[in-house]
C-alpha cells in the first residue's frame, strides 16, 4: 500500500481531483484547461461550450405590412381595384352628366316615377333644372321644377306625390323618393325632357309631339323603361338603342339591383 501510494503521488506529479469544472455540466471532461468560456452547458471535446439551438418561433402576422395580409376589399368608385362600379351598377365618367335612367308606370293607382342618375364625377345642384312632361303627343309640356343636389353615382327619383304612391315606393324600394310631384302622371304615351339652366335640353325620353301606338317604339303603359347602365351622357333626342322595356315590373330598380 505504501508503494502504491508513492507511485500515485510521484508518477502523476500530484493528485488529480475528478469532478465537474466551473460551469460544466459534463463531469466526464473534468476541469478541462481548454474550457475558458465559463458558461454552463455541455463541453465539446475541445472544452468550449457549444451554442444553444436557434430560435424558430412563429412569424408575426396580422398587420397590413405582413406578407400575405390582403385586408378588406375597397369599395366605391369604379377605378378602385376590385370594385364593380357604383352601388346602382351604373357607370360614371369624366364627361358624364345627369341623365334620365328609368321611367316607371305601374299597373295600379298612380304608381309612377322618373329616376334621374348623375353619371358625372361631380355633384350637381338641380336648382333651376326642370323635368318637362309632354302628354299624349303634345308639343307644349308641363314643367316640374327640380330641387336638391345629386352626388356622383347617385339617383334622384321624382315620384307621383299621392299618398298611396309614396307609401308604395318606400315599401318597395326601401326609402322615400327624393322628390314628389302630382305632375308625374304619364300613362304610356307621354314624353319627357330634362332641361338644365338656360333651357338646355340635356336628355330626352320619348318624342314630344308623337303619340306612339300600344307596344310600338317607346310606348310604356304598365311597364318600366330602363336605360343601359353604361350610358353616361344624355341625348337631346330619343335614342331607342339605349333603352329596354320590361313588362315585368319587378325589374324596376331605381337605386340599383
Amino acid at each position: 500500500m505504501r508503494v502504491l501510494w508513492m507511485l500515485l503521488l510521484g508518477g502523476c506529479g500530484g493528485l488529480v481531483a475528478l469532478g465537474a469544472g466551473p460551469g460544466d455540466t459534463d463531469p466526464a471532461f473534468g476541469d478541462d484547461p481548454a474550457d475558458t468560456d465559463g458558461l454552463a452547458g455541455v463541453d465539446t471535446a475541445g472544452g468550449v461550450d457549444s451554442a444553444g439551438p436557434a430560435d424558430t418561433g412563429s412569424a408575426d402576422t396580422g398587420t397590413p405590412s405582413d406578407t400575405g395580409d390582403t385586408g378588406g376589399a375597397d369599395t366605391g368608385t369604379p377605378s378602385d381595384t376590385g370594385d364593380s362600379g357604383e352601388p346602382s351598377g351604373r357607370a360614371t365618367a369624366a364627361g358624364g352628366g345627369v341623365i334620365v335612367a328609368e321611367v316607371f308606370e305601374g299597373d295600379a293607382g298612380e304608381r309612377r316615377y322618373v329616376a334621374l342618375y348623375n353619371a358625372g364625377l361631380a355633384s350637381v345642384d338641380l336648382t333651376g333644372w326642370s323635368l318637362v312632361r309632354y302628354a299624349n303627343g303634345q308639343t307644349t309640356g308641363t314643367p316640374i321644377a327640380l330641387s336638391g343636389t345629386v352626388s356622383s353615382g347617385e339617383t334622384h327619383v321624382v315620384c307621383h306625390g299621392g299618398a298611396d304612391t309614396t307609401s308604395w315606393f318606400a315599401t318597395t324600394f326601401g326609402q322615400a323618393p327624393e322628390q314628389t310631384s302630382l305632375a308625374i302622371q304619364h300613362n304610356g304615351d307621354d314624353a319627357y325632357e330634362l332641361i338644365a339652366i338656360g333651357s338646355v335640353v340635356v336628355d330626352a325620353y320619348g318624342v314630344k309631339g308623337q303619340q306612339p301606338a300600344p307596344g310600338v317604339d317607346w310606348e310604356g303603359k304598365d311597364a318600366v323603361w330602363i336605360r343601359a347602365p353604361q350610358v353616361t351622357q344624355g341625348r337631346a333626342a330619343w335614342t331607342a338603342s339605349e333603352w329596354t322595356r320590361f313588362d315585368d315590373l319587378t325589374q324596376a330598380a331605381p337605386y340599383g339591383p
